[in-house]
């Protein structure tokens, strides 16, 4: 990767972080928009997406890319959720650089996140990224935690396997200040447009899921999606389409509570 690619991913990630804390505020891995909910319907997704879904999957970029999403958060207008994320693939290693902002006046959390990856024995890849985030709720002072994450992938014929591990260090020690989740994902290629996908998570607090997803690719351009997973958000629909040099993502969630939630992704490449 040359000097212009890394001032290129620099500025393009961190130079937008005073405009996102000054537009909303905060970030939830439990928000749809954060925990790539997207990809558990298409986890194969080899753009910048794969910040969220399993970084390890950054060396299968075809081109550096900038991707910037949208969430509206189900039915509570006062809170934003917004995600800016850049990724380059060099000769010997792929970088990604994201920053997400979820809440409001009242509660915000910030995210900040840097990883490296590279690929190993042809279809192997391997991922380290770094998480910076900042808490904060009103009348109490800001928190900040530094965390790791480790991700792992691999592809053999129609079969592909994806671990993915948010601060492993704390992820059964029943720490609730900080977001700690292992996931399992795998997929499988049934005939040439039809993909199946299956995907398991386990939180530090103790929650489980499992997610069953299918996607169908419309003469190799459009992707539709669908996903069941067993919590209060069941039912994920995503479609993603091709437009110039673009790559655009619309997805709807379901809870049973708050209604619909919608994200709407772009991801332009360079």
């Amino acid at each position: 990767m040359n000097t212009r690619q890394i001032n290129f991913l620099i500025c393009s990630v961190f130079v937008c972080c005073s405009y996102l804390e000054s537009f909303s505020q905060e970030f939830r891995h439990t928000s749809g928009l954060f925990s790539g909910s997207a990809a558990n319907t298409a986890p194969t997704e080899t753009h910048i997406g794969s910040m969220q879904s399993n970084p390890a999957m950054l060396p299968y970029m075809e081109h550096t890319e900038v991707g910037i999403a949208y969430c509206t958060n189900y039915n509570v207008t006062d809170i934003t959720c917004a995600r800016i994320s850049a990724g380059t693939k060099g000769n010997t290693f792929s970088y990604g650089l994201s920053t997400a902002v979820f809440g409001n006046s009242h509660f915000r959390e910030s995210n900040y996140s840097f990883a490296l990856a590279r690929t190993f024995y042809k279809n192997n890849s391997f991922a380290l990224c770094f998480d910076l985030t900042r808490r904060y709720q009103e009348e109490y002072k800001a928190r900040h935690y530094v965390y790791p994450e480790l991700a792992y992938y691999t592809k053999s014929g129609k079969l592909s396997l994806g671990i993915h591990a948010i601060n492993p260090i704390d992820l059964f020690k029943q720490n609730d200040d900080i977001t700690s989740m292992l996931k399992l994902r795998s997929t499988y290629n049934v005939v040439e447009p039809v993909q199946i996908s299956f995907l398991y998570a386990q939180s530090n607090d103790g929650i489980q899921y499992v997610s069953l997803g299918a996607s169908y690719s419309i003469q190799d351009k459009i992707l539709c999606c669908i996903s069941y997973t067993n919590n209060e958000s069941p039912l994920q629909l995503a479609v993603q389409f091709p437009l110039w040099k673009c790559l655009f993502t619309y997805e709807a969630q379901y809870h049973f509570y708050l209604g619909l939630c919608h994200t709407t992704e772009i991801v332009i490449s360079l």
